[in-house]
């Protein structure tokens, strides 16, 4: 659904985007999570058509973003992190002011705005004035708005910064419908702590590159990677000390009572052959796993310590 191949954006001397790779399924309630300034609002720009890239290609649904942006108005649907609403309108009239710019009118137009109200939860706030809606319903309606063409893609960036924790619940419910629905959604956060239960594949973005993309237990594996093991050692401590320092994965090394804390840098069969091989170094091990990070921990370690 979205192909995103060598995209390079730059602003002056200040690089955006360099040479973003990744892919979107269909379907997929995509999670792309980065600090400030790594690139995330420039990217779903992209997406949308909104802005060009410098070089590369991005591709929705087949069609060409950079060459083709007029065709992909229909398919795709982008909500700013801050929009403008017009204060002077009712929350009916402001989607009706929409539903007339995507075509809709007369019975059509009624149907479709009370479907996505309703889908927001804003149907009985249809006659109140958005400039008295809070900040969580205006995040809403900006929503409902962008579900008015029945868009195939969903663009949120940062869709639930600014809201109270009620709300991000409120809103991690209406994701979950969309992605039920088959709609495939792409969105922006800085924390992932807040939608890791509703994004089905992630991507960690840091200065303009994806470092780490795929499914969300996959991604979370690769990050624990990067943790400590813990070697519970309750006989032949000397000798499986003895055999570390000669291990060539083996990056530090420290002991505290019974348990070694190994930085190891080898994959899953290497750790298996790692366990293998100290106990036929004549050790007695009860436990030996990875340290388990925090989700956002283990995002922030990454990040800190991924290649430029």
């Amino acid at each position: 659904m979205i192909e995103v191949e060598a995209l390079s954006k730059s602003f002056g001397k200040v690089t955006a985007l360099n040479g973003l790779r990744f892919c979107v399924e269909e379907g997929q309630l995509y999670g792309i999570v980065g600090a400030s300034g790594a690139g995330k609002t420039t990217l779903v720009q992209i997406l949308a058509g909104l802005l060009r890239g410098d070089s590369g290609t991005v591709y929705l649904d087949g069609i060409d973003v950079q060459k083709q942006r007029k065709s992909i108005r229909k398919l795709v649907s982008y909500m700013p992190a801050a929009f403008g609403v017009y204060d002077n309108l009712r929350v009916k009239e402001y989607m009706e002011f929409f539903a007339n710019a995507y075509g809709f009118y007369g019975k059509n137009e009624k149907a479709c705005i009370q479907e996505k109200l309703d889908m927001v939860g804003l149907l009985e706030n249809s006659w109140q004035y958005v400039d008295r809606l809070s900040i969580e319903d205006k995040k809403k309606l900006c929503l409902a708005r962008c579900l008015l063409p029945n868009p195939k893609v969903l663009l949120l960036d940062e869709p639930v910064l600014g809201l109270d924790e009620i709300s991000k619940v409120e809103f991690k419910r209406i994701l979950g419908q969309l992605s039920v629905e088959g709609k495939t959604v792409c969105l922006t956060t800085k924390s992932l702590t807040e939608l890791k239960e509703v994004c089905t594949n992630i991507g960690i973005l840091k200065d303009g590159k994806m470092f780490v993309s795929g499914g969300l237990q996959e991604v979370i594996s690769q990050l624990n990677q990067a943790n400590p093991l813990v070697v519970d050692c309750v006989a032949g401590q000397e000798f499986a000390m003895a055999y570390l320092k000669k291990n060539p994965k083996v990056e530090t090394i420290s002991v505290h009572g019974k348990k070694i804390y190994i930085g190891f840098s080898g994959n899953e069969m290497e750790e298996a052959t790692l366990l293998q091989e100290l106990q036929g170094e004549g050790t007695m091990i009860s436990s030996f796993s990875r340290v388990d990070g925090d989700l956002e921990h283990l995002i922030a370690g990454f990040c800190n310590n991924a290649s430029e």
